[in-house]
């Protein structure tokens, strides 16, 4: 099975070297310094409990010399998604399987209706990494998890193939979802929620969690987008509300979100993409997201001043 790896940032770096690890063949789309460090020095790997290199490593940035491949996980930011629709083609058999695993909950959708409803499977990553040099990323914690499913609902060969043979990987593992959008959903509306919040505090979950506004900001831009996805025809359950208060309650008190550190370090972030959609979404079906949209302003005036 050849696998591609579209981005190899911290999720995706880390996924393609846990699956080597397994003996599977994987190739790398990179670009830059990050690109050239894999090619001469391999992928390392960093945690608290380990620190390995994979290598050798296949990586290129002419997607246009990969061939076809079984498996392709789209791991590149969310404003980049679009820009791999036609590389995306050229690596595409009758059966090729695309995997976009975005914080982004139009990207799986965007990508079927251009490539068709079956190639996309729609599939989120659980577990923290980030890219700290070029040919560096850091694990937080020890396993890494991906669900997969199908977009429309259902189990397939093709997810129950993916189990298979991410079985034996490393401190990875694979699982498959009868209604992978909810799954989507919920991880879409946490990130959101969690990232303003954070960026917006500039705090710590452990810092802003202990004061009783800040704590009420993030349950209210929750609850605005649990009512986006229900208006979006994926209802989320009245339990999960309470299970993000104890997530909130009882995570790691140094955790910031991807956004909230690309914001801090003053990067380009995803807030367009996640806070943002909320806001258009609920806009659009007539949903009231107000303290959303106001976060989202304020937000995005933090991230582009107005030019004196």
């Amino acid at each position: 099975m050849r696998i591609v790896i579209y981005g190899a940032g911290g999720s995706g770096g880390l996924l393609g070297a846990r699956l080597m690890s397994a003996g599977m063949k994987v190739v790398f789309i990179a670009r830059g310094s990050h690109l050239e460090a894999m090619k001469r020095s391999g992928l390392r790997i960093e945690s608290c409990h380990s620190r390995y290199v994979v290598e050798p490593v296949e990586a290129t940035d002419e997607p246009a010399d990969v061939g076809k491949a079984d498996v392709i996980f789209v791991c590149v930011k969310a404003w980049e998604v679009e820009q791999t629709l036609e590389p995306l083609r050229l690596m595409l058999r009758a059966d090729t399987i695309v995997i976009p695993l975005q914080n982004w909950i139009k990207a799986a959708d965007m990508l079927a209706s251009r490539l068709g409803s079956g190639h996309v499977l729609g599939g989120i990553c659980h577990g923290r990494s980030h890219l700290i040099a070029p040919g560096v990323i850091l694990a937080n914690g020890v396993t890494m998890k991906i669900t997969l499913g199908e977009l429309n609902g259902g189990r397939t060969s093709a997810v129950r193939a993916l189990q298979h043979f991410a079985g034996s990987a490393p401190n990875l593992q694979f699982e498959s979802a009868s209604n992978i959008k909810r799954h989507m959903w919920i991880k879409f509306a946490w990130v959101s929620s969690l990232g303003a919040t954070g960026s917006l505090t500039k705090s710590s979950l452990g810092e802003w969690r202990r004061n009783p506004q800040k704590r009420a900001l993030c349950k209210m831009l929750l609850y605005e987008a649990y009512a986006v996805a229900k208006a979006s025809g994926v209802p989320l359950g009245w339990c999960n509300p309470f299970r993000f208060a104890r997530s909130i309650a009882t995570g790691e008190p140094g955790y910031k979100s991807t956004m909230q550190l690309d914001h801090e370090a003053g990067r380009r972030s995803e807030l367009p993409y996640q806070l943002g959609t909320i806001v258009e979404l609920g806009s659009a079906l007539g949903v009231p997201v107000a303290r959303s949209a106001e976060v989202y302003e304020r937000l995005m005036l933090l991230e582009n001043p107005p030019m004196n």
